[in-house]
């Protein structure tokens, strides 16, 4: 459930819902718990592009 989720805020974070984070309540994941797996994923994603960006560089 999480891996789907962090799939989906990474592939498509505007078609993110108020159903999804419904589902992670349903799981069993607090609000904090959510807002935790939010940030790790998008400064994943932030970290990476930066990086990829950054390569690209001589």
């Amino acid at each position: 459930m999480i891996a789907d989720y962090a799939v989906k805020v990474t592939r498509s974070a505007d078609t993110c819902s108020p159903q999804d984070v419904e589902r992670l309540r349903e799981a069993g994941l607090s609000d904090e718990d959510i807002l935790g797996v939010v940030g790790i994923v998008t400064y994943q994603n932030m970290t990476t592009r930066i990086m990829e960006a950054l390569s690209t560089v001589d």
